[in-house]
Protein backbone atom coordinates (compact mmCIF):
# COMPACT_ATOMS: atom_id res chain seq x y z
CA UNK A 1 0.00 0.00 0.00
CA UNK A 2 1.67 3.17 -1.07
CA UNK A 3 0.87 6.31 0.82
CA UNK A 4 -0.02 4.24 3.86
CA UNK A 5 1.18 4.88 7.37
CA UNK A 6 0.77 3.17 10.69
CA UNK A 7 0.60 4.75 14.11
CA UNK A 8 1.99 2.49 16.79
CA UNK A 9 0.48 4.93 19.27
CA UNK A 10 -3.06 4.06 18.32
CA UNK A 11 -2.62 0.82 16.33
CA UNK A 12 -4.37 2.59 13.46
CA UNK A 13 -3.55 2.72 9.74
CA UNK A 14 -4.27 5.63 7.43
CA UNK A 15 -4.17 5.11 3.67
CA UNK A 16 -4.15 8.32 1.62
CA UNK A 17 -4.42 8.12 -2.15
CA UNK A 18 -2.80 5.36 -4.17
CA UNK A 19 -3.54 3.81 -7.55
CA UNK A 20 -6.44 1.61 -8.67
CA UNK A 21 -5.51 -0.15 -11.91
CA UNK A 22 -7.02 0.46 -14.43
CA UNK A 23 -9.04 3.29 -12.86
CA UNK A 24 -6.19 5.68 -12.00
CA UNK A 25 -5.09 7.66 -8.94
CA UNK A 26 -7.26 7.52 -5.83
CA UNK A 27 -8.63 10.53 -3.95
CA UNK A 28 -9.76 8.77 -0.79
CA UNK A 29 -8.30 8.79 2.70
CA UNK A 30 -9.23 5.65 4.62
CA UNK A 31 -8.78 4.57 8.19
CA UNK A 32 -8.16 0.91 9.08
CA UNK A 33 -8.96 0.02 12.67
CA UNK A 34 -9.79 -3.35 14.17
CA UNK A 35 -10.45 -5.05 10.83
CA UNK A 36 -12.71 -2.28 9.52
CA UNK A 37 -12.07 0.22 6.70
CA UNK A 38 -13.72 3.65 6.96
CA UNK A 39 -13.43 6.44 4.37
CA UNK A 40 -12.65 9.58 6.34
CA UNK A 41 -11.88 12.17 3.69
CA UNK A 42 -10.55 13.16 0.29
CA UNK A 43 -7.23 14.43 -1.03
CA UNK A 44 -6.05 15.47 -4.49
CA UNK A 45 -5.63 12.40 -6.70
CA UNK A 46 -2.06 11.16 -6.24
CA UNK A 47 0.08 8.03 -6.10
CA UNK A 48 3.77 7.26 -5.39
CA UNK A 49 3.66 9.99 -2.73
CA UNK A 50 4.71 10.12 0.90
CA UNK A 51 2.44 10.22 3.92
CA UNK A 52 4.08 11.29 7.19
CA UNK A 53 2.55 11.32 10.64
CA UNK A 54 3.47 14.58 12.37
CA UNK A 55 3.88 14.98 16.15
CA UNK A 56 0.57 16.90 16.34
CA UNK A 57 -1.35 13.92 14.88
CA UNK A 58 -1.84 15.44 11.43
CA UNK A 59 -0.70 13.66 8.26
CA UNK A 60 1.47 15.42 5.65
CA UNK A 61 0.89 14.01 2.15
CA UNK A 62 3.49 15.25 -0.34
CA UNK A 63 4.66 14.78 -3.92
CA UNK A 64 3.79 11.85 -6.11
CA UNK A 65 2.01 11.84 -9.44
CA UNK A 66 -1.45 12.49 -10.73
CA UNK A 67 -2.50 10.62 -13.87
CA UNK A 68 -0.15 12.69 -16.08
CA UNK A 69 2.57 14.64 -14.26
CA UNK A 70 4.75 14.77 -11.17
CA UNK A 71 3.16 16.82 -8.37
CA UNK A 72 5.05 19.54 -6.51
CA UNK A 73 2.31 20.03 -3.93
CA UNK A 74 1.59 18.89 -0.40
CA UNK A 75 -1.55 18.55 1.68
CA UNK A 76 -1.96 18.58 5.43
CA UNK A 77 -4.67 16.20 6.53
CA UNK A 78 -6.21 16.07 9.99
CA UNK A 79 -7.88 12.70 10.47
CA UNK A 80 -10.66 13.16 13.00
CA UNK A 81 -10.21 9.80 14.70
CA UNK A 82 -6.43 9.37 14.26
Amino acid sequence: MEGALNSERTNTNVVAGGYNYPGGPLVSVELYEGGTWTEIGLIAARYLHTATLLPNGKVLVAGGYDDVTALDSAQLYNPIRF
